[in-house]
């Protein structure tokens, strides 16, 4: 179960999750032995990305988080394994995410400047787990 919370922990950090509590946080049992399967998909990720910071905020914006420590940076120490994340994986990611963030369904909720901020944070909250031990 540790690999699960690794995960959840880096990708919190990595779209600056700041509502991960302790209710978002789901376990799975097969239904017909009741045996422990393991931990549920990511889920309740909505407040990320600086939901709700403005434009100009967010480039020197340090989100806070929940549930183990109050910095995203003191969670990470948490993590007791990055073996499974594949950094070099991620090369190009601000392309995607900029097709993402392109979609005409967004183009009233998110203007250019809000787009390059959000990339840029990804970009370098990855450039910095890239250094971790």
């Amino acid at each position: 179960m540790t690999a699960a919370l690794d995960r959840m922990l880096v990708l919190d950090y990595l779209i600056a999750n700041e509502d991960r509590h302790l209710n978002d946080f789901g376990l799975l049992r097969n239904v017909d032995t009741l045996e422990w399967i393991g931990f549920a998909p990511i889920f309740d990720s909505g407040t990320s990305l600086g939901h709700n910071t403005a434009t100009a905020q967010l480039g020197s914006y340090d989100a806070v988080c929940k549930p183990f420590k109050k910095t995203h940076g003191d969670q990470l120490k948490l993590v007791s394994d990055y073996s499974w994340i594949d950094f070099a994986k991620l090369d190009g990611i601000e392309d995607e995410i900029q097709e993402l963030l392109s979609d005409e369904r967004l183009q009233e909720l998110i203007d250019e400047e809000r787009k390059n901020v959000i990339i840029t944070g990804i970009t370098n909250r990855i450039h910095s787990c890239i250094f971790l031990p």
